[in-house]
């Protein structure tokens, strides 16, 4: 504070001559860690000014909930509406640098004009058409259907933002790091762990992606998008591009085996990330750790054997070194997943596949391990082309290729 007014006096004069249409050279006087700057009109009211109620805020939700203090009464749209949003674009997350913030808000001026109304209908109507076909394929795979379902939400926040001039430049202006952390403080702050959060992924993760899709192709750039969402949550996450391998078990294992699947599911990175979450120690809640980045796909069965039962579970690794690496951090989960009831036993690694069984399961389990085939699949299109696999067939209509 003291450097400032002393800054401040050096330069007050020059200012006003600057055709200013003060009639005095506002004076700085210093108080504490604060500085007024007055002009003599306003010198005797210093020490009430000096004394005014002032408070501090951390988030823009913050200061919301304070009634957008000093106002006491938020104007225009209140906090539940307007989700702790602002509502120019020049209002979003400042970069660290403000000159690269001013560049991106002059650049964002010109960028794509807004969609037409009947864009916006049409793309509306492509989501929910891709939506219903995730629900009719995406059982037994919720690590895809949560990748459609976050879509899905970027393409109706999209539209939102379509649906108003003053926040059409949003995504525009802020990187998608800058987004996400403006829509987990806009919609999600109640939310723990928002960014590893399942009820929060879709809204935090979709519509940065939508935004990138629409700067680069337009509203073409959101059907290509719709047309060919991504397979998996690795994509959402940012992880590094890689084809998604599929398993499927046959039924002639099954068979052998004296088994039954009574029901299938993939968990995906992002429910990985959340158990390392919720039974391990020293991982991040704003970033998957490094480990997902060699997930390349996992299948789930829960088996009846005869007088037993239980999961099965095979993850698919890039490397031997990862599917190591993936063990130990499995297995010092379970002290953790004991307390649950559910631990299904140690893992174990089978090549570049680690298997997790119960003990009593441990025979039938490595006899199926054995008996998966893996499939990969680069895209959307390519995994409908192969009848939705492991499905042989997709239920309903594929979208449009």
């Amino acid at each position: 504070a003291r450097r400032f007014a002393a800054s401040y006096r050096e330069v007050a004069a020059a200012a006003t001559e600057l055709g200013s249409v003060l009639a005095s050279v506002p004076m700085a006087s210093r108080r504490g860690a604060q500085v007024l700057v007055v002009t003599d009109g306003l010198r005797p009211q210093a020490a009430k000014l000096f004394a005014a109620p002032r408070e501090t805020f951390h988030s823009y939700a913050e200061w919301m909930a304070a009634d957008c203090f000093p106002q006491a009464q938020c104007e225009t749209l209140p906090a539940a509406a307007n989700a702790g949003g602002p509502e120019r674009c020049d209002g979003a997350p400042p970069s660290s640098r403000l000159a690269d913030w001013i560049r991106r808000i002059r650049e964002a001026h010109g960028t794509r004009s807004p969609a037409t109304a009947g864009e916006q209908e049409a793309l509306g109507v492509q989501a929910g058409e891709l939506a219903a076909f995730c629900v009719r394929n995406g059982v037994g795979n919720g690590d895809l259907a949560l990748a459609c379902r976050a879509v899905v939400a970027g393409i109706r926040h999209w539209r939102g933002w379509q649906a108003d001039a003053n926040w059409q430049l949003l995504p525009h202006c802020a990187s998608p790091d800058e987004l996400k952390a403006w829509l987990r403080d806009g919609y999600y702050a109640e939310v723990p762990q928002p960014f590893a959060a399942a009820e929060s992924f879709a809204g935090i993760y979709g519509p940065p992606l939508a935004a990138a899709a629409f700067a680069q192709g337009g509203t073409s750039g959101l059907r290509r998008l719709l047309d060919n969402p991504p397979l998996s949550t690795r994509t959402l996450l940012g992880l590094p591009r890689a084809p998604v391998a599929f398993a499927q078990l046959p039924d002639a294992a099954l068979a052998a085996a004296g088994c039954k699947a009574l029901a299938t599911d993939v968990r995906g990175p992002f429910a990985i990330w959340r158990l390392l979450l919720d039974h391990g120690d020293g991982i991040a809640a704003d970033a998957p750790p490094a480990l997902l980045a060699d997930w390349r796909g996992d299948r789930q069965f829960y088996l009846n054997c005869g007088t037993q039962a239980g999961w099965l579970w095979a993850t698919h690794w890039h490397s031997r070194r990862a599917a190591k690496r993936f063990v130990a951090e499995y297995a010092a989960l379970a002290p953790s997943m004991a307390e649950t009831g559910l631990a299904p036993g140690a893992p174990s690694r089978l090549g570049r596949m680690v298997l997790a069984a119960p003990p009593a399961l441990a025979e039938p389990a490595a006899r199926l391990a054995r008996a998966l085939v893996w499939k990969n699949r680069r895209d959307w299109q390519h995994w409908v082309e192969a009848g939705c696999s492991p499905q042989e067939g997709c239920r309903g209509a594929p979208p449009r290729p």
